[in-house]
């Protein structure tokens, strides 16, 4: 097989040429934010090259993996034997590498759908190298048509290998800090919330059990805080809609560091967000891209137990009655 070598950049500005443009999103969510909240490239003439699950631009031999995958790839592995010989030949499309797990989608890829209004002709499509989150999938087929200015839309899969590309859109994935939780509640939550034929409109107070990783004495843990007016939920039982018609709901949250965390994007009316974690724990990074806006508590309780997270009762004694 004929390959090519790939220079990999530290950043895009030399992808940038008579075959190239930055486009950038800016005030349309933020009108206080004046620097770009997200980039895309629009390559005119170039490659694509799909592997390592990711979709990279290749200009005149160069591309930058920072900038188009969420990751940081495997030593030499992602894009040193990229076949010459092309696939297929691509043009008008979006390409985004896309994610399975909710939290890197929601903080990368579900922002960058918005540019799929600078893509041209009359139907827009999204290719990506990944699945994408299965619980989201209706809610994207049904958003994808809106960003794209009313024009039908699709998502497609691309196999590994090379393509010729003329006139695409690669989507950088990195963003501002405020954007997901932006489109999280300007655009997703009202979205669902006018779907739904009966939305609950108390507020209520949320116990978070993890079925995939339950803490050594939840059963203790949820009965502790039922008794003070929370309600137990495994979020793994419900639908997309469901999870953020409850968030959205929710004044009070109380979780170990799991994926539900990502819910914190819609709630909206949280006054008090208490995580149950390992003395060791540092909060991901990206959830807190939904909380650092809220005007809420934010309480961190420490367990142990190195065979599984364990959370004496007596340090849940010591929280202020008033943020519980």
């Amino acid at each position: 097989m004929n390959t090519i070598q790939i220079e990999d950049l530290a950043d895009i500005g030399r992808l940038l040429g008579t075959d190239s443009e930055l486009l950038e999103m800016t005030s349309e969510f933020s009108p206080s934010v004046s620097v770009p909240a997200q980039r895309a490239l629009r390559v005119r003439k170039g490659l694509a090259v799909v592997r390592g699950g990711a979709i990279l631009p290749v200009l005149e031999g160069q591309t930058c993996t920072q900038a188009f995958r969420d990751v940081a790839p495997a030593p030499g592995g992602l894009i040193s034997a990229a076949s010459s010989v092309p696939r297929a030949r691509l043009k008008n499309v979006m390409l985004l590498t896309g994610s399975i797990n909710t939290l890197p989608f929601l903080s990368y890829y579900f922002p960058a759908l918005l540019f799929a209004k600078h893509v041209a002709g009359s139907k827009v499509t999204v290719h990506s190298a990944q699945a994408w989150p299965a619980s989201m999938a209706s809610l994207i087929e049904d958003l994808l048509p809106i960003f794209a200015g009313g024009r039908p839309a699709e998502i497609a899969p691309l196999e590994d290998g090379t393509y010729d590309v003329e006139d695409c859109v690669f989507p950088i994935i990195r963003t501002k800090d405020f954007l997901p939780a932006v489109c999280a509640r300007r655009i997703i939550l009202p979205f669902v919330l006018s779907r739904m034929e009966a939305v609950p409109r108390d507020t209520v107070k949320i116990f978070l059990r993890d079925a995939e990783r339950p803490l050594a004495n939840e059963e203790q843990l949820a009965a502790w805080f039922v008794a003070r007016g929370y309600l137990a939920v495994d979020v793994s039982t419900l639908s997309f809609a469901e999870q953020v018609v409850l968030f959205a709901r929710a004044t009070h949250i109380v979780s170990s560091e799991n994926a539900a965390l990502v819910n914190l994007a819609f709630a909206v009316q949280a006054r008090t967000i208490v995580i149950l974690r390992s003395d060791s724990a540092v909060l991901n990074p990206l959830l807190g891209f939904f909380v650092e806006d809220f005007d809420a508590t934010l309480v961190f309780v420490d367990g142990e137990g190195p065979s599984g997270l364990r959370i004496p009762l007596e340090r849940l004694e010591t929280l202020d009655p008033a943020v519980l």
